[in-house]
This record gives structure tokens, C-alpha cells and sequence, in this order.
């Protein structure tokens, strides 16, 4: 009798991560590089990976996780030659199949390089297993700043009764999402929303029994 849960499991079919779409622009900015080491190829990984970034995209980042508390993790990192150490990413699971077998999340890029300014890594190793682009922090502050003084992602400031209090903070969030509407922003704006107090404009039909 032929194992029927082996002919399910063939079956099946692999599970595909959606927000990975599009990263294989990124690999092939990097390959570009490769082949011409300029400024042109080094500048289209940058825009490369900012464009992904607005798009929602996310990379898949190696993590250490706390056994006693699930959503509590840290990045992996590796060292490179010269002893820094590198916050590692991965654009495809293919590529993170490449080296050793870890715990992993999928993280928006646009979280995933904030996070890195707020370490002493000196940046994050993209595809270390293949073919690697060291992203610097300078290079990720360039990607940040490349908008000028336009905002295109909510800040990831710490919500706080003192934030919210004027309105100020949410009505910048709205704005935001309204330039820009991806997920991540409406994650963030419904997180400040969760936390405000809004007027709700509407119209109130009194009953006989004077309520609402």
C-alpha cells in the first residue's frame, strides 16, 4: 500500500513569501556591481534597495530568539576579515539556504536598517553566502536621506501620552500614509491611532427616550 502522506507532502506546495517579490532587482544591482565596480552600479544597489523598501518589501534577517518570550529576538551577525561585525540579511530563501540553518524572520527592510543605526554593527551583510554587498550605516543614512526633507515612512518613535497629546504626531503619521500607503505605514499609523483620542464627525438621532 503506497504511503499516502508521503504523496500529500509531494503535493503540497511551498509556502511563498510574498513580500520577497522584487528583491531579485537588489541581486541584480549586486551582480551589476560585480561586473562593473563604479559609481553608477554602486549607486543603483542603493536606490535598489530604497525603492524596495517603499515598496513594502521585506528581507529575511537570521535572528536568536528568547526561548521564554517567543516575540523577543535578536539579528545574527557575522564578522567579517577585518573584525566587524555585520548584521545579516537575505533577499530570498534561497540565498539564506546557502549557509547554516537558523531561526529567521521576514522583517520590512525599512525597520530592518533603522534597527541596524541603533547598534554598533558597522552595517548589514546582504547575501553574505553568495554574492555579498556590505551596506554601511553611512550608505544606509544616504538611503534615508535621499528624500530630502520628505518623509515617505511614520518614525518609530516610542508612543507616549506626551506624543499623542497635541495630535500633532498622528496628523504627521496621516500624512505620511496618504504619500505613501504602504503596509508598514498603516501598521505604524494604526498603532498611534490605537493610543489617540480623535473626534469622530457624525450624525445623532435623538429617540423618545431622549437617547442617543
Amino acid at each position: 500500500m503506497d504511503n499516502q502522506f508521503e504523496k500529500q507532502s509531494e503535493q503540497k506546495e511551498e509556502f511563498r513569501n510574498s513580500f520577497l517579490d522584487g528583491n531579485e532587482l537588489i541581486e541584480e544591482a549586486i551582480a551589476n556591481f560585480y561586473k562593473e565596480n563604479n559609481q553608477e552600479t554602486f549607486i543603483n544597489i542603493l536606490e535598489t534597495i530604497r525603492q524596495r523598501m517603499y515598496a513594502d518589501g521585506h528581507f529575511i534577517f537570521p535572528v536568536l530568539t528568547d526561548e521564554n518570550d517567543p516575540e523577543r529576538f535578536a539579528f545574527c551577525t557575522i564578522k567579517s576579515n577585518d573584525g566587524k561585525m555585520w548584521q545579516a540579511a537575505f533577499t530570498s530563501q534561497e540565498e539564506f539556504e546557502k549557509g547554516e540553518k537558523s531561526a529567521v524572520i521576514s522583517y520590512f527592510i525599512d525597520s530592518g536598517l533603522k534597527s541596524c543605526l541603533d547598534t554598533e554593527n558597522a552595517g548589514i551583510a546582504i547575501n553574505p553566502w553568495g554574492q555579498a554587498f556590505l551596506l554601511e550605516k553611512d550608505m544606509i543614512e544616504d538611503i534615508f536621506r535621499a528624500d530630502g526633507d520628505t518623509e515617505y515612512s511614520v518614525p518609530d518613535d516610542q508612543i507616549t501620552a506626551e506624543l499623542l497629546e497635541d495630535g500633532s504626531f498622528l496628523k504627521k503619521a496621516t500624512e505620511i500614509c496618504n504619500r505613501n500607503s504602504t503596509q508598514l505605514n498603516m501598521i505604524k499609523l494604526l498603532r498611534i491611532l490605537r493610543d489617540s483620542y480623535v473626534w469622530v464627525p457624525c450624525n445623532a438621532i435623538l429617540s423618545r427616550l431622549g437617547r442617543i
